[in-house]
């Protein structure tokens, strides 16, 4: 069964067997030669080949899982007389699992390849390979290696790249990559791209210091840049520089309501307190924008105002007890106690 699912390239029911009950080595690398058989094969042509039939119908879609999980792209092809055989893509990342559970380490350039295959950044193929790549130790090896990749030619290569110190960045130290993320401020092309590069040179600075070189950012013309800076701009510090509130004020006014929630929210939660954050947060305590108003009355509670917290519990009631707002006056009620 682990070599057919291999072949039907479902990563998921693989991954399910192997953990459950770990095969031998010898297993898993006929697992390996099975899904390897794929690379370089047209899907359609196989199919309607193991069909005997080359006049079969093909068709193609993308199966989507829950929310923020991986995506595979399938092929399925059917004969006249209504047989039908179906595969998922998925035959790299197949690989890149198993390589990884029997200990071989690929070079990374050669995973980056199976990442880029589907040029998918949702794709199962990506994600093993992220994945892949971000547990590989030393860590700090892989976060130079992804540095490096950051003036790519490719803009898909400079994604990748920026997506993995992105995540890594939540867990390491990465001082040495801060400069080639800087390095790409005013040149990147590609918004997700320079999204990414802005969260990971703010998780790798030490302390977090005022950021005024993101301030310019705050400006482009890309929703996704505007709205990571927008989280990022404001640091935990109590005192803001005036041209960094400035431009968090400013994005508090944006064209785009998810910006405008983004600012908010960081004003809200963080540790500024005068008089223009205030008044902010008031005017939106009668927000059209729900969302808004509930980060309008958790900011200004948070600062002591005791209209604002019943505004926030009237508001989670409605929303009800497995609502964000619910949890977010319940934990402000624990910190205010």
């Amino acid at each position: 069964m682990i070599e057919k699912a291999a072949d039907d390239g479902d990563l998921d029911l693989l991954r399910e067997l192997i953990n459950a009950d770990p095969p031998p080595h010898d297993v898993l690398l006929r697992v390996l030669a099975t899904a390897r058989a794929w690379f370089g094969r047209d899907p359609a042509t196989e199919l309607r080949e193991r069909l005997g039939a080359p006049d079969a119908t093909v068709e193609t879609g993308v199966l989507t899982f829950e929310e923020y999980l991986p995506t595979v792209r399938w092929v399925r092809a059917v004969a006249p007389d209504g047989r039908r055989v179906e595969v998922r893509l998925a035959h790299r990342a197949i690989v890149t699992f198993v390589e990884w559970a029997i200990g071989l380490r690929a070079p990374r350039d050669e995973l980056l390849e199976r990442a880029l295959w589907s040029g998918d950044p949702e794709s199962q193929d990506w994600s093993e390979v992220e994945v892949a790549i971000s547990r590989r130790v030393p860590v700090d090896e892989s976060a130079q290696w992804a540095a490096g990749k950051l003036s790519d030619p490719d803009p898909m290569a400079r994604r990748f790249a920026a997506g993995l110190l992105h995540g890594m960045s939540f867990d390491m130290e990465g001082k040495a990559c801060v400069g080639a993320l800087r390095d790409r401020f005013g040149v990147e092309s590609d918004g997700a791209t320079l999204s990414s590069v802005i969260g990971a040179y703010a998780n790798f600075l030490d302390d977090r210091p005022a950021m005024p070189e993101l301030i310019p950012l705050a400006r482009d013309p890309r929703v996704d840049v505007r709205c990571r800076v927008a989280g990022e701009l404001m640091t935990d510090a109590d005192g803001q520089p005036a041209e960094i509130l400035a431009a968090q004020l400013g994005l508090t006014h944006d064209e785009d309501p998810t910006v405008r929630r983004v600012a908010l929210s960081a004003l809200s939660h963080g540790p500024a307190d005068v008089p223009a954050i205030r008044e902010l947060l008031a005017l939106h305590l009668a927000d059209d924008d729900r969302h808004l108003r509930a980060e309008a009355a958790i900011g200004l509670a948070r600062r002591g105002d005791g209209r604002a917290l019943e505004e926030l519990q009237r508001l989670a009631q409605e929303d009800g007890y497995e609502s964000s707002t619910w949890h977010s006056y319940w934990g402000l009620l624990k910190m205010l106690e």
